[in-house]
């Protein structure tokens, strides 16, 4: 059974349908009522993760329609920033529960939220400053048995696999099939 998506309006720039199964199956294991986005690009993932997680509030972040990166870019990143009328998850009764947060999250205010979050799904810009940057972020957004997910571990995008790669951290752990990378908590 795959997780309730509007793959009808899926895009090159959305998480694989594979990857949104395993992320939803994840989030729903550990019984997300909290999670954090960052990066909501058109909103697919923040209303799949809705849809399956019917008790959870889900936060978002994107740029603001005036918002100026704050950091270097990878080379593809400018792509992806395009100014968007409206999110996928607009005037669906999950979005009901999806705070969109606006602002570059190298200067974001995430403090409300430490330690809060049972999930972190890092998919921002793919620079290894913002990979960096929103790492250390999703380190502190995460509660102590909460899961931190990045998606883009691949060739294509040096810097996530050079970012998590370089980590000294145990429970760090790619999902066959996907571009996630999975970071459980600790025992």
């Amino acid at each position: 059974m795959g997780p309730n998506a509007p793959l009808r309006d899926f895009d090159a720039g959305n998480q694989s349908p594979l990857g949104l199964l395993w992320l939803t199956s994840i989030a729903g294991a550990i019984g997300t009522q909290t999670a954090f986005e960052i990066g909501s690009y058109n909103g697919l993932t923040a209303l799949t993760l809705a849809l399956n997680l019917p008790a959870a509030t889900i936060h978002t972040l994107d740029l603001g329609p005036a918002d100026q990166p704050a950091l270097p870019l990878f080379r593809d990143d400018p792509q992806h920033i395009v100014e968007r009328g409206s999110r996928l998850y607009e005037g669906s009764d999950a979005g009901t529960r999806i705070v969109q947060h606006l602002g570059d999250s190298a200067t974001f205010d995430f403090s409300p939220y430490y330690g809060v979050c049972q999930l972190v799904y890092v998919d921002g810009a793919h620079s290894f400053d913002y990979v960096q940057s929103d790492s250390e972020q999703a380190f502190r957004l995460v509660s102590s048995d909460g899961v931190v997910i990045w998606d883009d571990y691949w060739r294509q995008v040096p810097d996530v696999p050079r970012y998590l790669d370089g980590l000294d951290r145990r429970g760090l752990y790619r999902v066959p099939g996907t571009r996630l990378v999975v970071l459980l908590p600790a025992d």
